[in-house]
């Protein structure tokens, strides 16, 4: 890895220093024509193109030497009042009209072989070039009303010239341009190469080889991280660096002087640079952004929606008003470069550092910042991009500046990009190299635990043909539910238990079928979801008694025992077996009983203990009594439960019930150290003569007289809360609370 980060700045490099346009002053041949005074005036006359120009001649501008290296010198420049000035957001253009550069130079021919050439950097709009008198290249392209027809406003213009046309001495370059002057692209619009040298350097400077291996090498990328893209949908960063890295290709080419051999009218070219130009910030921002919070932000979708619309202005409107265009992006686009970079990277760096030097300051051989912070951008994918986002946006920013203030035409961007897109790339493939390695190793696995799901799968067909068999060939009620509780299939007694048809058995759900008498609560639906959520959650068979209705509305007591079971198709089916509770052969020999309980805060103990204490009552009483009193004692030892052990007011319960989530309630109150141990004594006496019981909590009890004389007062009503109370003192003789509380007697005296 290290090797290969290495490798690549190597050939960052080489390619900056190859890509960069150096002429050598040496050459005998060589004039630097910034260097040179330069004289413009409005119109042009064939004897200006071998007549040197008169300094004392008013119609002549006179442009000094350049003091930097570079001069820029455009028709708009010149202050006549004449010449139009262009208006910001304005759509109207202006005829054409003719300009005269002339270059008067002193020139020794050399006594080589060499051939001359002249490299102008820009020159617009229709042009004809004339040495010494001699034409030597043009570029007219005007209409029948000689007005132009296809535009011609070129970078890097060079040529082999004659040396039979130079003088030994002074010479005379004269251009005459034609042109919108109020265009800003006119003349010589850039500030520099303009030279004259040997052809072969100045091929040698202006050499497209390693120029377009750069820009396929953008396109290659591009196309291959959209491939990965396709071919993997969830790296959505691929696509974005992919899209990112051919518009660079085509913005870049759009730039150099091959494109005007495809297509010669440059207004045209300079829209469609434009285009790729605006679409640029809203691939790279979000590629950076997927690639750090793995996330689109809105700032970045309002910017594409922006530099759409500017995209398509630009092919509508004129070409100034496309430069227009061009300003109010490179503003707008200053700013987005800051966001991206202060907040895309610095942040995402920094955080990122901040989080490693944390993680590590407490260990006894702590990094130090400084250390840590360098580790995090030479190892960490935030840091590669925080190097690469660096130089990207040092040379952009300088090229935006440049381009608005400076003017020395440096054009860093292209170096800033390949140096970005090569470190970009390096990141995408380190992602890829670990993924591959992840997808190896979870191979890897998944084969090693082939045998293991063969092995369960062979097991849940045993476990599935073991219940089918025993759900088709039972006479028990036997009913199959799934995950939601809805019933799947049931078998004849199934069926005659819930008291339903065949044809409704899916439709119909189990907990309607529960039996329940009118004052009684929803206690029975609670408890069987309560031991079918729980099964779902251990696994492990459960028991418990219910009660159904059947067909006529008669009341059905049956033992229901829950399984799961995993079925061939890995999901997960309830088996629900009830078994009728027959009639208590010794019932007829029961005289009588003293039984002791103490339970733990289990709900549904409170059922299995009420229906035991009861189970005798049927010698004494009617049945339908004896069922009655089964529903008041639960509902006390529920009270003992919810209101004592575990203290849930009513308050509580209410809320917590309006909600829907009461027995969430009780299971965390469950869990509570100082409710979890504490138990409910219960005692039965049973005898000819009457029936006692005792519930006892460990609560700290309530105030029992004030509550039995207003439930007295509503005795005959339905109450929200001190059901059992309630339900109590219709159902007993008597109702005792000790003066704490916390223990209640009930007495019931048997009528002859």
């Amino acid at each position: 890895m290290v090797i290969m980060k290495k490798l690549i700045l190597v050939i960052s490099l080489c390619l900056f220093f190859s890509t960069i346009s150096v002429f050598a002053a040496d050459s005998p041949w060589f004039i630097d024509l910034n260097k040179q005074s330069l004289y413009i005036k409005v119109g042009f006359e064939a004897s200006d193109t071998n007549v040197y120009p008169d300094e004392e001649n008013k119609n002549w501008v006179i442009f000094p030497p350049a003091e930097k290296s570079g001069r820029v010198v455009r028709p708009l420049d010149i202050e006549l009042p004449e010449i139009p000035k262009p208006r910001f957001f304005s759509f109207k253009t202006y005829e054409k009209m003719d300009f005269t550069y002339s270059l008067p130079f002193e020139l020794e021919i050399p006594a080589n072989d060499e051939v001359p050439g002249l490299h102008l950097g820009s020159l617009g709009d229709n042009w004809e070039i004339f040495l010494n008198g001699q034409l030597i290249r043009s570029s007219v392209d005007l209409n029948d009303n000689g007005q132009i027809r296809v535009h011609h406003s070129r970078r890097d213009i060079f040529f082999p010239i004659k040396p039979s046309l130079f003088n030994n001495g002074m010479n005379l370059l004269v251009i005459h341009i034609m042109c919108d002057p109020s265009y800003e692209a006119n003349g010589f619009h850039q500030a520099k190469p303009y030279y004259f040298d040997s052809y072969e350097k100045i091929s040698q400077s202006n050499g497209s080889i390693l120029t377009f291996a750069l820009l396929f090498l953008y396109l290659f990328m591009g196309i291959y991280h959209i491939f990965l893209y396709l071919n993997g949908r969830s790296y959505r960063y691929n696509l974005f660096y992919g899209l990112f890295s051919i518009t660079l290709f085509f913005y870049l080419f759009m730039r150099t002087h091959v494109v005007y051999s495809l297509i010669a009218d440059t207004n045209t070219v300079f829209k469609i640079e434009l285009i790729f130009l605006f679409c640029l910030l809203p691939f790279i921002s979000a590629f950076l952004e997927l690639i750090t919070v793995n996330k689109i932000s809105g700032i970045t979708k309002g910017f594409s929606l922006y530099s759409l619309i500017l995209g398509i202005t630009a092919i509508f409107t004129p070409i100034n008003f496309n430069l227009d265009l061009l300003r109010i992006w490179q503003i707008t686009g200053l700013i987005m470069i800051l966001y991206i970079f202060f907040y895309l990277i610095c942040w995402n760096f920094f955080t990122t550092a901040y989080r490693h030097w944390k993680s590590q300051r407490n260990l006894e051989k702590a990094k130090g910042r400084i250390r840590i912070v360098l580790k995090t951008l030479y190892d960490t994918d935030v840091g590669n991009l925080f190097i690469g986002t660096m130089v990207l946006f040092g040379t952009t920013t300088y090229d935006i500046l440049d381009s608005m203030f400076f003017e020395n035409d440096l054009v860093l961007t292209n170096y800033g990009f390949l140096f970005f897109t090569l470190g970009s790339a390096f990141i995408l493939a380190n992602r890829f190299a670990f993924l591959h390695k992840q997808m190896s190793d979870l191979n890897y696995s998944l084969e090693l635990k082939i045998k293991e799901v063969e092995t369960a799968s062979e097991k849940s067909r045993i476990s599935e043909i073991k219940y089918r068999s025993l759900f088709e060939g039972n006479s028990d009620a036997v009913l199959l539910l799934n995950e939601e509780f809805s019933i799947l299939e049931g078998n004849e007694a199934g069926l005659e238990l819930l008291g339903i048809k065949k044809k409704n058995i899916t439709s119909h759900s189990i907990f309607n079928s529960l039996y329940f008498e009118e004052k009684e609560d929803n206690h029975s639906k609670d408890l069987l979801r309560l031991k079918l959520d729980e099964l779902l959650l251990t696994e492990n068979p459960t028991e418990l008694k219910l009660r159904f209705t059947g067909k006529r509305g008669e009341m059905k007591a049956v033992r229901v025992r829950l399984e799961l079971i995993h079925t061939l198709s890995s999901t997960r089916q309830i088996l629900f077996r009830a078994i009728l509770i027959q009639e208590d052969a010794l019932l007829s020999y029961f005289c009588g009983e003293k039984i002791h309980y103490q339970i733990s805060n289990s709900f549904p103990l409170t059922d299995e203990v009420s229906r035991r204490i009861t189970a005798n009552l049927a010698k004494y009483m009617e049945k339908a009594e004896a069922e009655m009193l089964f529903i008041g004692i639960r509902e006390i030892i529920i009270n003992a439960i919810e209101h004592g052990n575990l203290c849930i007011t009513f308050a509580e319960k209410t809320k917590s019930q309006a909600e829907g989530r009461f027995m969430e309630l009780l299971m965390d109150r469950q869990k509570e150290p100082m409710y979890c141990d504490k138990k409910v004594k219960i005692e039965a006496s049973i005898s000819p003569e009457k029936v006692i019981y005792r519930i006892c909590d460990e609560g700290p009890g309530f105030d029992h007289k004030t509550f039995l004389k207003s439930t007295r007062h509503q005795v005959n009503e339905t109450l929200s809360h001190g059901r059992g109370i309630s339900m109590a003192m219709q159902l007993f003789d008597k109702v005792y609370y000790n003066e704490k509380g916390n223990q209640v007697t009930l007495i019931k005296k048997i009528r002859p």
